[in-house]
């Protein structure tokens, strides 16, 4: 066990880090009132541990350890003696590293004791003399009247700390889905104590998990695998439940040595009961199921589905993997199955969560150590401008790897591997030339802005002047002649202008004459061109007019002739704004059809979300609008992609759009959405408060116990917690799973 203190990347913000306390031991965490779930390795090589003294109860964190300073879990517990909520939990967390210095306390207090056999009250007025809170005599003063011939509750205590240190797991597959079974002791023991013998009665704990999602078995295989999940999770199915008989002759450590030995064989049993039941159900089924395949293939590969989805996979490819015909890294080589491209984009999208000001300041941190004098806040703005440059080259580099181990080494890269990436190109050097070039880059923005603002002005008077109108304005022209003059003029800014006020720039921009201009658009306008098109517009308006062809080949050589002409004969419509709103009305009606697929195609998953967590409609734990939500923030994102997508195709919109929907949105990435929108780690703390609450207003448990909350913060999955919020049935049943002894 230990506990790991140090700087860890800001989940939400590449670059962005703060300090935390962690530990890689349950229990310990327990004490502090922390939960979750430890040891997960990640794609960026961190792996999962539990923050300590942070703002929720179900912390759980990514870290590096190697990259962390090592805590005495002792140290650390004398140090923050006000955050132990659980001084049971700390007995037994501490026992292993500090068993000695334990049991020396305990015969202190009483030589007949064994830290071992001891009561949690017993174990915790110890605890307490380690950290110094309490002193040897006071506890002994405390227990002087507990006899250890009465051993009952030390019995009891012991076999509850006994029960959850048994754990069996096995792994298997069947129907080609992967599945673990888990059994575990319990701390669910009654007693029955009479003159001759101890009688405990077990409840064990049994749970099945597959690997994988319907959504990804694809429409042939997707009620065999909901089939498989179905019976592989039935918890209730292979529990045994026993009853085991001890002389009371036994002393308790020879009770709780043989409890633990026919335990054991009990979780082994139910493993094998499990395993049997399961092939002998599904022995007819082929071994092969693409939810199954894809979330070993990820598995292997150390994917993350929220990162690289789960789709547009080659199916034989992925058929080969599952036979063992090909290994995970050919799967992942074949450009078929675009993985590439997935992870390059997973890459990008890091980087575009990446938080600008934290990298910026890691940055003026270190230049200014060499560089005291300088102005803060002035190399703060030159250095962030850098980081921008930076890190959208870094995303051109990353999101163009050709191969997987490429992209792959990309893709497991820690946060700070990424910054530093970042960082390396800028130096000292760059702010320097920043500074001297500064001032030029500023004016010769604004040159361009000024040259810009008197060309446009001089080409409507060009366009007035020569009586030239829709649709012969080509005002692309402005451009162009912004380009003509915009380079001559930058050198003679940098050459003869020394950069000390805008009236500079301003002043150059005017050794430009107007005259210069305007032959500048004479020379720029298409006259040939136009009065081609002039001249065909009239004759087709008057097809078959001998005297109108006389009259436009009497003014073919004079251009404002051809314009009278064209002004008199062809009346100018209003085309091309009511295209311009057709365009609008029609870009419109793509992003309603757009919201309302998204919207449709998300609101299953946001049901199946509150039914896999058991969020109860209407409940306090209820959100509405998320659908809606996710819908129109995706709808905004993938506008672009849409309409290039609508282009290429000859379907009307309202058959297209669904479709696109359905190939682009996969549920694994709409669940992510729904679940980043929900926040678990804070429904997890309002559900602990309300049990919590329930338990203290309920006259049958509310004297049983003083505190619920150590009890409480055992739980770690949301869907188990609304289990007990969910009815009047739900208090009973927390109890006895989690407080049998309050019951007694």
């Amino acid at each position: 066990m230990s506990v790991y203190e140090g700087e860890v990347s800001h989940k939400k913000g590449l670059g962005k880090t703060r300090m935390v306390t962690a530990t890689d031991n349950l229990t310990f965490a327990l004490a502090f009132g922390v939960s979750g779930s430890i040891g997960q390795f990640y794609s960026n090589q961190k792996i999962g541990m539990l923050e300590l003294l942070g703002e929720g109860s179900h912390a759980e964190v990514a870290v590096n350890p190697m990259d962390m300073a090592r805590l005495d879990e002792l140290e650390f517990a004398k140090s923050h003696p006000h955050a132990v909520v659980s001084y049971p939990a700390l007995a037994t967390a501490l026992e292993y590293n500090y068993g000695t210095e334990l049991q020396y306390l305990t015969k202190s207090i009483n030589p007949t004791w064994s830290y071992q056999t001891l009561t949690d009250n017993e174990r915790s007025k110890v605890i307490k003399v380690l950290l110094g809170e309490q002193s040897i005599e006071e506890v002994r003063a405390e227990t002087a009247g507990n006899d250890e011939s009465n051993g009952t509750e030390r019995l009891s205590d012991s076999l509850k700390r006994l029960g959850p240190s048994l754990v069996v797991e096995r792994e298997g597959q069947v129907g080609g889905v992967p599945y673990r079974l888990t059994a575990r002791g319990t701390t669910s023991f009654k007693i029955t104590d009479n003159a001759q013998v101890v009688t405990i009665r077990a409840r064990n704990g049994f749970s099945g998990q597959v690997l994988g999602n319907a959504s990804a078995a694809g429409t042939k295989y997707r009620d065999q695998f909901k089939a498989i999940k179905e019976f592989v999770t039935d918890s209730k199915a292979y529990r045994i439940d026993h009853e085991y008989q001890y002389s009371k002759s036994l002393s308790t450590p020879d009770v709780l040595e043989a409890v633990r030995g026919e335990l054991l064989h009990d979780l082994n049993a139910m493993i094998e009961q499990a395993q049997i039941a399961i092939s002998g159900e599904f022995e007819e089924l082929e071994p092969y199921n693409p939810a199954g395949a894809k979330a070993a293939l990820w598995r292997e590969l150390n994917l993350t589905v929220g990162d690289v989805p789960q789709t547009r996979l080659d199916e034989k490819a992925l058929r080969a993997y599952a036979d063992q015909e090909i290994t995970a890294l050919q799967f992942a080589d074949m450009p078929e199955n675009g993985l590439v491209e997935k992870i390059n984009k997973a890459v990008v999208k890091r980087l575009d969560t990446a938080d600008v000001d934290a990298i910026t300041e890691q940055k003026v941190d270190l230049l200014i150590q060499n560089r005291p004098k300088a102005d803060r806040e002035q190399m703060t703005a030159q250095v962030r401008a850098l980081v921008q440059k930076s890190l959208g080259q870094l995303a051109d580099q990353l999101g163009n790897a050709a191969t997987f181990s490429e992209s792959y080494e990309n893709y497991r890269s820690p946060n700070q591997q990424l910054v530093d990436k970042v960082l390396v190109g800028i130096s000292a050097d760059d702010i320097v030339a920043d500074e001297r070039s500064e001032a030029k880059g500023n004016h010769s923005n604004q040159l361009r802005l000024m040259l810009a603002e008197r060309v446009q002005i001089q080409y409507h008077v060009f366009l007035h002047k020569n009586n030239i109108d829709s649709p012969f304005t080509h005002f692309e022209i402005i451009d162009d002649v912004v380009d003509d003059y915009y380079g001559p003029l930058k050198n003679d800014l940098e050459t003869y202008y020394d950069f000390n006020s805008i009236d500079e720039v301003m002043e150059c921009v005017q050794t430009v004459s107007d005259d210069t201009l305007q032959k500048a658009m004479d020379r720029r306008y298409p006259v040939s061109q136009v009065m081609g098109q002039a001249r065909a517009d009239i004759l087709t308006q008057y097809a078959g007019s001998l005297d109108i062809e006389q009259i436009v080949d009497s003014v073919s050589d004079d251009f404002a002739g051809m314009m009278d002409l064209y002004h008199k004969y062809c009346q100018t419509d209003n085309s091309n704004t009511n295209e311009e709103t057709t365009m609008e009305i029609d870009q419109a009606t793509v992003s309603d059809l757009f919201s309302q697929a998204l919207e449709e195609q998300i609101a299953p998953v946001v049901e199946d979300f509150k039914v896999e967590n058991k969020i109860t409609p209407g409940s306090v734990f209820d959100q509405s609008g998320i659908a809606e939500g996710i819908a129109q923030r995706e709808a905004d994102m993938g506008l672009d992609d849409l309409q290039a997508e609508l282009k290429e195709t000859s379907e009307e919109p309202n058959e297209a759009i669904p479709t696109y929907v359905q190939e682009n949105y996969d549920r694994d990435y709409l669940y992510m959405k729904v679940e980043n929108m929900y926040d678990l780690e804070d429904m997890m703390d309002d559900a602990r408060n309300e049990l919590v609450l329930e338990l203290d207003n309920t006259e049958a448990y509310a004297s049983k116990v003083d505190d619920w909350r150590p009890y409480v913060q055992r739980v770690t999955e949301v869907s188990e917690m609304m289990t007990y919020l969910k009815d009047a049935d739900g208090l009973p049943q927390f109890v006895e799973t989690y407080a049998p002894e309050a019951l007694n």
